[in-house]
């Protein structure tokens, strides 16, 4: 008759455990980590339309003929509107040295930056303008041949 040796090792299922234990260990921080980053990416995402303000009004960069100071800028909110008060920031930084004067119509060339394009339109109709230069997001640079620079 033979005795049995028995080696006392960890169960199985203590083993299968502390494995899954660690890998949710592992998932949790992960996940925190995870978190962290996302929170960055949308606090840069908030900026980054702000600052990325050239691709609006670059084509207008080179258009206007030296010694053109002033232009007019137009917007049918006056400016109420906090996206319309950062589009003509954007313009006049893009611009500059030319100073864009705000709802003027009397100067030779004007932006017409609204919400609804067909209310630009219908200005542009009113003071018999002629339609330069339209951009992908709705601005409309317009000559008035009767002015003077």
């Amino acid at each position: 008759m033979q005795k049995e040796i028995k080696i006392n090792r960890p169960s199985v299922k203590f083993a299968k455990l502390s494995f899954l234990i660690s890998l949710i260990i592992l998932f949790g921080l992960n996940l925190i980590a995870l978190s962290a980053q996302l929170s960055t990416i949308k606090k840069i995402k908030k900026i980054s339309p702000a600052q990325d303000i050239e691709y609006k009004f670059a084509k207008l960069r080179n258009f206007f003929p030296a010694g053109t100071d002033y232009i007019g800028y137009y917007s049918c909110s006056n400016l109420k509107n906090p996206e319309e008060v950062k589009n003509m920031a954007h313009a006049q930084f893009s611009l500059a040295p030319i100073v864009l004067d705000e709802n003027n119509l009397g100067h030779k060339y004007i932006i017409f930056n609204c919400a609804k394009e067909s209310d630009s339109w219908e200005k542009i109709k009113e003071i018999k303008a002629i339609p330069v230069l339209r951009s992908e997001i709705g601005m409309i640079l317009v000559i008035r041949p009767d002015k003077k620079q």
